[in-house]
């Protein structure tokens, strides 16, 4: 596994962040709530700003409503005891489970009827759920298919029908507190892989903490809430393994919103949490100042917090963050408010289309983090408590198409009012998903542009559903030609459809969906029992087939549906490592052969190692006593780990617990770890209050002890030179030596920032502020408190330069260029400093920090394009403007989908993706009998040429595509020692079966 793991660092990298940037997407689009863990808009002017009126006015307390309608399944007959529940949403996606807070339920009665009462006035979004039936959620009528309805004081709103059609499966499952014990009375709310377009089903946990819904088929998501403790989420598959929900007894944040200066309580002020660090799962909503100024957050997991505050005229920020252990609570926490602007404005369909009342704006500002709001009824967007600035513009509206690019808003003291930012209805794309036989297929559909220059940061593009005849109707397409693409659980991908769309005489698309074959097995230990909840991998020999990992069942069984026919690699992972077949010594790659044919199961069985090993210890604190609330986890080494040469795989997040569940020690400290394999694992300590600790090379049956050290200090200011410091700013602490990463903003300090709970170690320091950047670094000893630390900030520069071909210099337009740090992590977001290439390939950045910077490279179609992104690390000189000159993209040497060959050697990982660029690419593994040791290649050997092209310094971005190369093409590598060696890539090896280190295979069952 290390070969393979090495070999698909440098593939993936680059790959990784554009993944991650998706990832953000989704987070963003949240229900209309800040960020819970991003800093506070900046500002740019001084916080001596005349005083305002910060306190917001009285309100009468809402008059309730309610919703009342009818549930029935696809025949018209009532679906009796059907469980209907409203959650009051932003709405402003509804694409994230997470868009789903709490809801309010009742049951409907025989005759399918329900009533939901005691509504407040919001936006709602309503579903439904029942046994035998998959869950459903109300979509308005036509023309608005909205998937919520806003509810107005005192409304009965009737006639809010849903239907359920029958099918899907059962999950099962526990929700348990982190020590073990059962919680009874959980609300547990049930995803099904379409996320908020299917609703969710709701249940509660019985006595026993034992719960039962039905939901799709399928990747699953399952998310428990309960008094007294925080937010707990585990995902799946349906059907699969019961679904283990841990929770941690929720902390408390309480304290008071006051007027900077005079201290007077400011009621109505939204307060959220402001996570810096998180640890646990969950999503904690906002709560709003009491007449006094009294705030109190709870149900918080435990983690490092920053809470901040808005409100009509004000902004503020506590100075310091709060660290909450396990049910703790932090009291009389200050945020003082400081006068800001209300920004407002409103979202119209042009041309004369009237308002979108379904979507959201959000404000960027440059480097330090965004401000979302969703749209009410009337197309209306309100932002309170925003700082000066310029800010940029990110518009969504359900079913139209956003413009490529709004103007920035540029916030100063007043209040702005009157915005109009305008969507287009866009085009409509209609078609239908069937298989081979053409029976229709539930699939989710996605369209894009193939020209990603078309769009504005971050939209995702038309996002549809087919219905159970197969049919969808994507919305809100630009003119011009897009790519049209299918997800489902049990079929195999089909290609992507290239559609050209100039009117709405667009032409219905079909597409077809192969049903493939299947791999059915069970994963059973040496001594034949069953293994539950093993990850069940299967990896493409030949291309054609990509998915989740599917869990054993209780029995061992496993289905792995929607394969495409060819020759496959399966095998079983436990904490996120390969398990090991009985008596395995190690080397070589896991896993057995399948061949899968088209509308056959092809059968296997894995035979693993006992999985009954355990690691007994204790954890301490610097002066030997015990740590009572400590989460502990291990995480599987890779064989030979520790041993003399070995490499040193990537280390975790020093905030991450690994892949196995965490236990919580006990009074006296210790803690027992159970379920393991044969091998050696890196144990792990963090106490809730602060400090970790880890132990590397553990073996199985050994105890343990983890010496938590007294943490430190840093302390300093952020200056300007010649004039005042920041209002807003950010510092980022990242470990030279060891894994650490943190970063926290602050807000109205004059400058002054902390940075506590830091181990002892080198740390690079960077401020980033919309006045400029800077960087240092800082050595602390064990619990040093260290001061006066001072960041001078230095103003931003412009960059400028070309993108062209490596090949043969061509220079590339419609490339997009993001600029990251690299110095302190990729704090800033892409979507401030981005840029397309023009015709002759140039670009130009108006406003990036000085020092080391990232830019990654993405061609306007990756998906199509010849060229594959890069990763290119550029030093940014004091000055007016730096001109990088010009940059690299090599071509594509295999098809999107070919198979890669095997060079037979693996060079060191990377130990980020910031790292890929500029490590030497020194060679830890070579494969006997492989094409590279045939060719004379050694381990150590230092990687300076491929094919002629340097690849050294700022230029080994380029190993990763030059290396890519499909079976029997001739590679020359050149050597720092010297010498030249040419390989000719062969096809990846079979796995090993019996004998050969990987896991055993036994005739499947009949």
């Amino acid at each position: 596994m290390k070969r393979a793991e090495a070999r698909r660092w440098l593939a993936l990298a680059v790959l990784g962040l554009a993944a991650a940037g998706i990832l953000g997407l989704f987070l963003w689009l949240r229900a209309g709530e800040a960020p819970a863990d991003g800093p506070a808009p900046p500002a740019s002017a001084a916080s001596t700003r005349g005083a305002r009126c910060l306190r917001a006015r009285d309100a009468p307390p809402p008059t309730l409503g309610s919703i009342a309608g009818r549930v029935a399944d696809a025949a018209g007959s009532p679906v009796a005891g059907a469980l209907v529940c409203a959650s009051a949403s932003g709405g402003a996606s509804g694409l994230t489970p997470f868009d789903l807070g709490e809801p309010t339920c009742a049951p409907a009665g025989e005759d399918g009827r329900y009533q939901i009462a005691d509504l407040s006035p919001a936006r709602w979004t309503i579903f439904a759920s029942a046994p035998g039936h998959r869950p459903a959620s109300y979509t308005s009528p036509a023309p608005d298919r909205a998937r919520w309805l806003d509810l107005r004081q005192g409304e009965a709103r009737t006639s809010v029908d849903l239907t359920l059609v029958r099918g899907g499966v059962e999950v099962r499952g526990h929700v348990k507190d982190v020590s073990g014990g059962p919680i009874a009375g959980a609300l547990v709310m049930i995803h099904g892989f379409l996320g908020s377009h299917q609703g969710a089903a709701v249940t509660r946990s019985d006595a026993e903490g034992s719960f039962s819904a039905w939901t799709e088929e399928g990747y699953c998501l399952a998310r428990a809430t309960a008094d007294g403790y925080a937010e707990g989420s585990q995902h799946g598959m349906a059907p699969g393994p019961p679904l283990e929900i841990s929770m941690t007894p929720g902390s408390v944040i309480e304290g008071r919103v006051v007027e900077a200066g005079s201290g007077a309580p400011i009621a109505g002020a939204t307060v959220r949490p402001g996570m810096a660090q998180r640890w646990g799962p969950g999503e904690v909503k906002p709560v709003s100042s009491d007449a006094e100024g009294r705030f109190r957050i709870p149900g918080l997991p435990p983690g490092r917090y920053k809470p901040t505050a808005r409100a009509a005229g004000g902004h503020g920020q506590a100075r310091a963050s709060v660290v909450l252990g396990i049910g703790q609570t932090a009291s009389e926490v200050v945020i003082e408010m400081h006068p800001a602007s209300s920004v407002a404005g409103r979202v119209e369909v042009a041309p004369g289309g009237g308002p979108c009342a379904s979507g959201s704006v959000t404000l960027f500002h440059e480097g330090s983090g965004w401000l979302p709001t969703v749209l009410g009824a009337d197309g209306s967007a309100r932002f309170e408590g925003v700082l000066p600035g310029s800010y940029q513009v990110v518009v969504l509206c359900q079913d139209h198409a956003s413009e490529p690019a709004y103007p920035a808003v540029e916030v100063g003291e007043a209040d702005i009012e009157g915005l109009v930012w305008t969507v287009r209805a866009g085009l409509s794309l209609r078609g239908r998903v069937v298989d081979r036989e053409d029976k229709p297929v539930r699939a989710m559909v996605h369209a894009s542009p193939t020209d990603m220059g078309r769009m504005q940061p971050m939209q995702p593009g038309p996002v549809g559903q087919s219905d159970d005849d197969g049919r969808f109707v994507l919305r809100g397409l630009l003119p011009g030609k897009h790519r049209v693409m299918a997800h489902s659980n049990d079929h195999i991908p089909p290609e992507p459809v290239m559609v050209e769309v100039v009117d709405e005489r667009a032409p219905e698309i079909t597409l077809v969906m192969d049903s493939g074959g299947r791999v059915e097995g069970t994963v059973t230990d040496e001594d034949r029992r069953p293994v539950a909840g093993a990850d069940v991998m299967l990896s493409a020999q030949q291309p054609g087939w990509g998915g989740p990992p599917r869990k054993s069942l209780a029995d061992g069984t496993f289905v792995i549906k929607g394969v495409a026919p060819g020759a496959y690699r399966i095998w079983a992972m436990q904490g996120g490592m390969p398990m090991r077949a009985p008596g395995q010594a190690g080397g070589g790659d896991p896993g057995v052969a399948v061949t899968v044919k088209a509308g056959a199961a092809a059968r296997v069985s894995l035979v693993v190692e006992r999985q009954n090993g355990e690691i007994h210890g204790r954890v301490v604190d610097g002066s030997s006593r015990p740590v009572a609330d400590a989460f502990v986890n291990v995480q599987r080494e890779p064989e030979g780990a520790g041993e003399p040469g070995a490499p040193a795989p990537p280390p975790p997040p020093p905030e991450s617990m690994g892949p196995y569940a965490p236990v919580l020690t006990d009074p006296d400290g210790e803690f027992v770890i159970g379920n393991l394999g044969r091998g050696t694992y890196t144990v792990q300590a963090q106490r809730r209050g602060g400090g970790r600790a880890a132990v590397e090379h553990v073996e199985v049956g050994r105890t343990v002890t983890l010496t938590i050290q007294e943490t430190g200090t840093v302390s300093g200011a952020v200056s300007s030179p010649g004039g005042a410091p920041p209002d807003q700013f950010t510092i980022r602490v990242t470990g030279r030596e060891a894994p650490f990463f943190r970063n926290e903003s602050f807000s109205f300090t004059d400058g002054a920032w902390t940075m506590s709970d830091l181990p002892a170690g080198r740390y690079e320091l960077a401020a980033d502020a919309p006045e400029g950047t800077a960087t240092g670094e800082v050595t602390l000893a064990q619990g040093e408190q260290r001061s006066g630390v001072v960041l001078t900030l230095a103003g931003r520069v412009a960059l400028r330069g070309q993108v062209v071909s490596l090949e043969d210099g061509a220079p590339m337009a419609g490339v997009t260029v993001h600029a990251y740090p690299r110095a302190g992590g990729m704090a800033p977001s892409p979507v401030q400093q981005h840029e397309v290439t023009d015709g002759a390939g140039h670009f130009h950045l108006d406003r990036v920090p000085r020092g080391p910077l990232a830019l990654m490279l993405m061609p306007a179609d990756p998906m199509s394009s010849a060229f594959d992104a890069a990763m290119i690390p550029v030093d940014v000189q004091p000055g007016a403007e730096t001109d990088v000159g010009r940059l690299f993209m090599a071509k594509r040497r295999m098809k999107h989908d070919e198979p890669p060959g095997d060079l037979g050697f693996a060079v060191e990982p990377p130990r980020s993706p910031m790292d890929v660029a500029m490590r030497p690419h020194k060679v830890v593994e070579v494969r006997r009998d492989g094409p590279a040791a045939a060719a004379g290649l050694q381990v150590g050997d230092v990687i300076v040429s491929v094919d002629g092209h340097d690849v050294t310094g700022k230029l080994g971005y380029l190993v990763g595509p030059l290396l890519r190369v499909p079976a029997g093409t001739r590679v020359t590598l050149g050597l720092s020692r010297g010498a030249r060696v040419a390989l000719v890539a062969a096809a990846m090896p079979p796995p090993p079966g019996v004998g050969q280190g990987g896991i055993e295979a036994a005739p499947g069952p009949p």
